[in-house]
């Protein structure tokens, strides 16, 4: 019981950190997403 208890801060700290990766990796996806477009629209004007 006690065990388990004091595992679960760091399993709860470690399914934060993934889950903010995620998100981090996310936001570099659509801002490289966005640049890319921006280059396009800038070769199609």
């Amino acid at each position: 019981m006690l065990l388990r208890q004091r595992n679960a801060p760091r399993f709860c700290t470690d399914l934060c950190e993934s889950s903010e990766r995620r998100v981090q990796a996310l936001m570099m996806k659509r801002d490289w997403l966005g640049e890319a477009l921006d280059r396009g629209n800038r070769f199609a004007a």
